[in-house]
């Protein structure tokens, strides 16, 4: 990704030229590239995505087109509940969080229902003001689901009532 990112006009984007990134920018995405865990950024007020290998997986058949883009052009299809979650880190400066949180998104030109753990967390410039965004998240693994119920789900919605059921009747008091 680095040289995806270093190759990228960003001139054209809200960024601007490499040139004129804040220290605080450089020192986010020199993290952000720095680990295998998936992580990325989104930049300044139009939310401006940078991300790392790790998380190509995330935006699916969107990448490489996602990197540079803002965020409600590659998610426009969860901005409507998502957006407003980040627009609360942007402008508060605290970070928001959800476990098990649904998302419709649509990855490698197919919809897909996916299960997020996440934490948006700020990230701040130079004087201490939020100028980005770093989500952690974690898609719920279907792997930790018993293989009968895998074996006979139909749907993503479909295999979450049979997963309730599961994890429902796996914690009932035997006899």
């Amino acid at each position: 990704m680095g040289a995806l990112i270093q190759a990228y006009a960003w001139g054209d984007t809200p960024l601007g030229s490499m040139e004129r990134w804040p220290q605080s920018l450089w020192s986010a995405l020199s993290i952000c590239l720095s680990t295998r865990l998936p992580v990325c950024i989104y930049w300044g007020p139009q939310y401006v995505m940078l991300y790392n290998d790790a998380w190509r997986t995330i935006p699916g058949g969107r990448h490489p087109w996602a990197l540079g883009k803002t965020a409600p052009e590659v998610w426009a299809e969860i901005w409507s509940s998502a957006g407003v979650r980040f627009d609360h880190v942007f402008t508060k400066g605290v970070e928001a969080s959800a476990e098990d949180r649904p998302m419709v998104m649509t990855r490698f030109g197919r919809a897909e229902e996916c299960y997020f753990n996440y934490t948006l967390t700020p990230i701040r410039d130079e004087i201490g003001k939020t100028a980005g965004i770093s989500p952690s998240q974690r898609r719920r693994p279907i792997a930790s689901w018993p293989s009968d119920a895998l074996v006979c789900c139909e749907s993503s919605l479909h295999a979450r009532r049979v997963y309730r059921r599961w994890k429902v009747s796996a914690n009932r008091p035997r006899l």
